[in-house]
């Protein structure tokens, strides 16, 4: 799965949806890329809280929750989107490059699906 914007900034996503490569022109900006057993350092990760405990939840790669390829949706050239859910959260995390500068944009969405008040971040 490839994104691209007008201003040559490029990501990569392996099946998974880790990271394997964030380009811009000929310049390669992550040292680590993710593969099928590990997603590297670049994630975005949900956490919820529970009185004095604290989960973590990572949203790419191969650890996250349900996997499975028909959780991504390759909606155009500059979105990805990923739709899961973890411990009582539905959740939508969305990639999007800007369309005419060198940048981008993860917007996440989390329902509360469960009985009880969630505090997550």
């Amino acid at each position: 799965m490839k994104l691209k914007n007008s201003q040559d900034l490029s990501f990569e996503f392996q099946r998974n949806g880790s990271l394997y490569r964030l380009q811009h022109q000929q310049i390669s900006i992550n040292l680590f890329p993710g593969n099928a057993l590990e997603a590297g350092p670049s994630n975005i990760y949900l956490r919820r809280f529970d009185g004095d405990s604290v989960e973590i939840c990572p949203l790419l790669g191969p650890e996250t929750p349900g996997t499975e390829p028909s959780s991504f949706l390759h909606t155009n050239e500059r979105m990805f989107c990923r739709t899961g859910s973890w411990s009582g959260l539905v959740y939508t995390l969305c990639l999007q490059l800007a369309e005419s500068h060198s940048a981008w944009f993860w917007h996440v969405q989390i329902e509360n699906q469960s009985e009880q008040n969630i505090s997550c971040d």
